[in-house]
């Protein structure tokens, strides 16, 4: 893992160990494929992509940042993107860094 991978997942870590309830009927989003720890976290609407992503801990020799998907729910069914959060991580682009809504769901795929 790199070292700005590394810190910024160390810096994430507080704030991803309390899994949030769905059933409160609290906003989340979800994150799917190659993280440590897949499934539901919690949403506000200041949390970005990578953040999200970085707090599921991406695997360092498996996830491919440069694809991930976001797929939203819309009227009358799904869009879905693809993200280049390597990017975001490596420069500092924030073009694909998009602030996610309550119900998104990212999915980190392997290299």
């Amino acid at each position: 893992m790199s070292s700005r991978l590394s810190l910024a997942c160390l810096a994430l870590a507080a704030s991803a160990c309390r899994a949030p309830d769905p059933a409160a009927g609290s906003p989340v989003i979800s994150i799917e494929g190659a993280v440590a720890h897949p499934g539901p976290q919690p949403w506000d609407a200041d949390t970005t992509a990578l953040e999200a992503v970085l707090r599921a801990a991406p695997l360092d020799a498996t996830s491919d940042l440069s694809r991930v998907e976001l797929v939203r729910r819309e009227n009358a069914g799904a869009r879905s993107m693809t993200l280049d959060l390597r990017r975001a991580l490596d420069s500092g682009d924030s073009t694909f860094n998009v602030r996610l809504l309550g119900g998104d769901v990212l999915r980190v795929p392997t290299r």
